[in-house]
């Protein structure tokens, strides 16, 4: 266990400094702050639209970075050929891959999360309350991006 924790932290602070995540994140955050002008456009339907734009710009936006950052992770570790010498190590291949997916695992939730604070104020400076049900649909994306 303790080989795990010690794999997901190196791959959490991997993702983290990544430069790729930084720039799928603006642009998903622009996009999802954009829905109060996508709302405006609809004829009466301002707080549906916010809220399922935000929604799925959140739910695709999650995806492209777990794609992204997951390729990137493993294409690193063979091109700085750190692969090899962290299996020379006492550490299995089940070890390793599972250490690899908590951490990027938990790069996405703090990605979510940032995400979905931004998605929630901007409901809250629509409607003037909290949306408990887009809430609950993020945390259910997310645990289908665990499983993607």
């Amino acid at each position: 266990m303790k080989n795990i924790i010690i794999i997901a932290k190196n791959t959490f602070k991997e993702a983290i400094r990544d430069k790729i995540l930084y720039s799928i994140l603006g642009f998903a955050l622009l996009f999802i702050v954009s829905t109060i002008y996508f709302g405006t456009i609809s004829l009466g339907e301002d707080l549906k639209i916010i809220r399922d734009f935000g929604l799925a710009g959140i739910y695709l936006f999650s995806i492209i970075i777990a794609v992204f950052i997951g390729t990137s992770l493993v294409y690193k570790e063979i091109e700085k050929r750190t692969l090899f010498i962290t299996l020379s190590k006492p550490v299995s291949r089940t070890q390793f891959i599972l250490g690899k997916f908590f951490g990027l695992f938990g790069s996405l939730i703090t990605v979510v999360l940032l995400m979905a604070v931004v998605y929630l104020s901007v409901v809250a400076i629509k409607e003037g309350g909290f949306d408990y049900r887009g809430l609950i649909a993020i945390l259910l994306s997310l645990i289908e991006i665990a499983l993607f």
